[in-house]
């Protein structure tokens, strides 16, 4: 090896001795975080203020969010609430989760009972911190832990325990005692709709006379635990019809909180539970929020720009196009940054609120403190909701008029880490999106830092000199396609079914962890050389591998930048090349007749035969050497991701146990297989594959209509382009591996998806022709199609002429 080489291999921080350095760390940060019941001790981490003297929590049943989130966000921003409990949102799995502006929701539970589900939303820039809450049987909570000082901590619960009504005969369910289930903790406020009542906190001495036992157990809970409940003895729900007034919400707190809590009820919002309010004084850390700037455009001074922008483009016509436009770009931004000032933007309410819905929200509230009969007030309140959503839906027509270009809807279900939740690292809580960022980075550094020994040093520096004299010849190198692989398995295992009698196939799909960031840069630039790649392209990716460096960035935060000593980086075209030349030396580490398929990070193997036992015996062979293969190349197996599935004729087949395992672990048996993107079951249908490509072709039809607007729409030809891009790349996934399998009606299928994608391009009414519908767009049908792209799949898996198959 070179000088050069050796520096650069010891600025990579490789020659280290082994016994002396640790184990690069594997796991994730840790998602459980300290124990709650321990106070924080010193100041307030870097990026945070402790200056606000109160905490306020607002509670509320609000017996269905859906048509009341307007109002909601209204009062939350006219009273500066910082925390927002909910019960009875009765949101279901479907439904949207709803969103305050300047606040968040850490997570909505849905509704397991009826009339049930709990919401809690935290105001922007509170740290906070989920903890285990409770969910099945009759009652539903959760936790989040609020840093309130630079000391301390406080638990806000909230909880929503429903009713039983044996008089109706309706409900035959039993509550579990209140004891049971309540926690407590030196800081903690739970609030919540327990359907109990007591004259202590304001119910009458007749109401709830079957709940009386388990209010006598919340109070002796309370005098034990030293809790106390904040209830005033006001009225906190109205019944709608008699007009009787109850007290089934319940604010209580512990011994430590307690005396600092002020508690009342407001005559707000539509529902029959009065909202609470809660004040707690106390100091409360929150986020030194970065104001936002938005260009001041009626303050421009317009002359002023022109005339610096004439004077940047006198020199504007040189060099390549690309140098004109980034020159043009600079020139604007410098004229902006001079012309037009910046004003400071804040957040505001609902734009849609205005005058009228304040009068009915001022006509309903004067109502309920007059004591007006409940059907007035109640019939106030839905005139209110309906205004409001009224408002609302003129308010997008207006906004989807003036900016007629939708944005592209996020269809990938994440959802994105909430600002100002904590991290818990190694036991140490993490609160900046600095801290966050470099523990982050930290943990992708260790895993692409792998512990040498001497042998493999040595092996390094083989490597370096070898690539410092190779050279080679041009040699083709052809990689598999994704439809190649799936038409592989599928034809295995039709060819065993074809037999007599029939064999079955029993298949494996290994998942590799972290497969990209484990890969040994060395040995792959070895595998290079090996398979004879020119020198120019083993050198030129020598060079695009090394040195490389990420930072994660967490919102407009960047971490700190750390070097990548191995692997491959992530989103490269390339990566999925390299991977796959890397693990790809599977000769020494085969077992006879079994097959075995690799794409990127995605290994499947099978095998065919007509003895189960032979099959499972084979197969557990078969994986063992992968072990010991993986071993060799630094790679770590998935055991808990891995599956397996038999296929075969033979019904008593279908649920059989597979006794397989993999690093110690077992391997579940499964029934379908999600092979490279394509679902394969054990009788070959392409049942569930076809109705997820059916689903999806609809999800991605309603884009095309949002842009085939009648009035603002794109052209016919520019929607075709997005119909092929968008809705038959789906279907034409390894479609030549699985759409011959396909029965009519399930081609017929397809093809009325297809053809609601294609009424959205061109305007046709339901009742045209299907035949006008492909001669308008010139689009053939996808069950005609599908057996064309199979028949070109057949051609070319002939061999070529004058070579035996």
């Amino acid at each position: 090896a070179t000088r050069d080489q050796i520096k650069r291999e010891i600025s990579r921080g490789m020659w280290r001795c082994p016994p002396c350095s640790k184990a690069a760390s594997l796991s994730p940060p840790s998602p459980t975080g300290s124990d709650p019941t321990i106070p924080r001790r010193g100041r307030s981490a870097p990026g945070w203020d402790s200056s606000k003297p109160t905490l306020t929590i607002l509670q509320w049943n609000a017996d269905g969010i859906c048509n009341k989130m307007g109002e909601l966000e209204e009062l939350a921003q006219r009273l500066q609430v910082d925390i927002i409990t909910v019960q009875e949102s009765k949101l279901m799995s479907l439904n949207r989760t709803p969103k305050l502006v300047q606040a968040i929701s850490p997570f909505a539970r849905t509704a397991n009972i009826k009339g049930g589900g709990l919401l809690l939303f935290v105001r922007q820039g509170i740290p906070y911190r989920k903890i285990q809450g409770w969910n099945g049987g009759t009652t539903e909570g959760s936790r989040i832990v609020v840093n309130t000082s630079a000391r301390d901590r406080l638990i806000i619960t909230n909880i929503y325990r429903p009713p039983i009504r044996r008089i109706e005969g309706e409900d035959h369910r039993e509550h579990p005692s209140v004891d049971s289930w309540l926690r407590c903790h030196h800081r903690e406020i739970i609030t919540g709709d327990f359907n109990l009542h007591h004259p202590s906190w304001g119910s009458d001495a007749d109401q709830g006379r079957d709940s009386l036992p388990q209010s006598r157990c919340l109070i002796n809970w309370c005098s034990s635990t030293n809790y106390r409940i904040l209830n005033s003895g006001a009225h906190t729900c109205i019944d709608r019809h008699s007009g009787r007034s109850s007290a089934p919400d319940l604010s209580i707190a512990s011994q430590e909180i307690a005396p600092r809590c002020t508690w009342s009820t407001l005559n707000e919002l539509g529902s029959d539970h009065k909202p609470i309010l809660i004040s707690i004084s106390t100091a409360r850390d929150t986020l030194r929020a970065t104001p936002r700037f938005h260009w001041a455009w009626k303050k421009a001074d317009w002359s002023q720009f022109r005339s610096i922008l004439e004077e940047d483009c006198e020199h504007l016509n040189r060099g390549s196009i690309k140098k004109q436009v980034s020159r043009l770009t600079k020139g604007m931004l410098k004229a902006a940054e001079l012309a037009i000032p910046r004003k400071k933007v804040s957040i505001r309410n609902k734009p849609y609120w205005d005058d009228e819905l304040s009068k009915l929200r001022d006509h309903r509230n004067a109502l309920r403190e007059a004591a007006a009969p409940p059907r007035n007030g109640a019939l106030k309140a839905r005139s209110l909701s309906s205004a409001a959503a009224k408002r609302n839906m003129n308010f997008g027509r207006t906004l989807s008029e003036k900016w007629p270009n939708p944005r592209t809807p996020k269809s990938n279900g994440k959802q994105a880490a909430h600002p100002n939740e904590n991290l818990v690292v190694d036991g140490k809580e993490l609160c900046t999106d600095k801290d966050k960022a470099n523990a982050f980075g930290r943990y992708y550094e260790d895993i692409s830092t792998l512990k040498h020994d001497a042998t493999h040093r040595k092996f390094k520096v083989q490597t370096a000199t070898r690539l410092a004299s190779y050279e080679a010849d041009d040699d083709n190198y052809r990689r598999d396609f994704t439809e190649e692989q799936v038409a592989r398995l599928v034809q295995a295992i039709q060819d065993g079914w074809e037999r007599n009698p029939h064999l079955k196939t029993l298949a494996v799909l290994i998942d590799c962890s972290r497969a990209f960031d484990r890969v040994w840069r060395a040995r792959l630039l070895a595998r290079m050389m090996d398979e004879g790649l020119p020198a120019c392209m083993v050198k030129w990716f020598d060079s695009f591998l090394e040195g490389r460096q990420i930072a994660v960035r967490i919102g407009a935060t960047t971490g700190k930048w750390r070097r990548l000593r191995e692997g491959v980086p992530q989103g490269a075209v390339s990566s999925p090349a390299l991977f796959l030349l890397y693990v790809n030396a599977w000769s020494d580490y085969m077992t006879a007749n079994v097959e075995y398929s690799g794409y990127a990070d995605d290994i499947a193997l099978w095998t065919t035969g007509r003895d189960i036992r032979e099959l499972l015996a084979r197969t557990q062979d078969a994986l063992q050497k992968i072990e010991q293969w993986a071993d060799h190349l630094r790679i770590d197996l998935n055991p808990s991701k891995t599956e397996c599935c038999l296929y075969s004729r033979d019904r008593a087949d279908r649920d059989r146990a597979l006794h397989l395992s993999l690093n110690g672990h077992s391997i579940p048996s499964k029934k379908e297989l999600k092979f490279l993107g394509v679902w394969i079951d054990h009788g070959l249908l392409f049942d569930k594959h076809s109705n997820a490509v059916k689903e999806k072709m609809a999800r991605r039809t309603a884009i095309i209509r949002a842009l085939a607007h009648r009035e603002w729409g794109w052209d016919r030809a520019l929607l075709l382009r997005v119909y092929r891009a968008l809705v038959e790349s789906v279907v034409w996934h390894a479609a030549a591996a699985w759409t011959p399998w396909l029965s009519s009606t399930r081609l017929d299928d397809l093809d009325r998806a297809q053809r609601e994608a294609l009424r959205a391009i061109t305007g046709l009414p339901r009742s045209t022709p299907v035949e006008a519908i492909y001669m308008e767009t010139n689009v053939s049908p996808i069950s005609l199609e599908a057996r064309r792209r199979a028949l070109m799949a057949y051609e070319k898996s002939k061999p070529p002429p004058g070579r035996r198959s």
